[in-house]
């Protein structure tokens, strides 16, 4: 597993990253966890390691986004959480 954080200040927001091998270690569990069903899959968790959702659904983002898609999603999470 590696991981790296950035921190963004507006009221002061943590982003980290985490790579996870899904057949690997604790992978299996946390696949089986967060209902991951395929890859590359970002999930947007609080610091109780909850999914963050609204009445929409759960944050997260199943499969391949570009870096432009990606930022806006990021977007979304923040002004919906902080």
């Amino acid at each position: 597993m590696a991981s790296s954080g950035t921190l963004r200040n507006k009221n002061l927001v943590l982003f980290g990253r985490v790579e996870i091998d899904a057949e690997k270690g604790n992978g299996p569990a946390l696949v089986s966890k967060y209902n991951v069903g395929g890859y590359p899959n970002v999930l947007f968790l609080d610091s109780e390691g909850n999914i963050l959702s609204n009445s929409s659904g759960d944050f997260r983002l199943d499969g391949y986004l570009d870096p432009e898609n990606f930022a806006h999603n990021m977007k979304i999470v923040v002004a919906n959480f902080y």
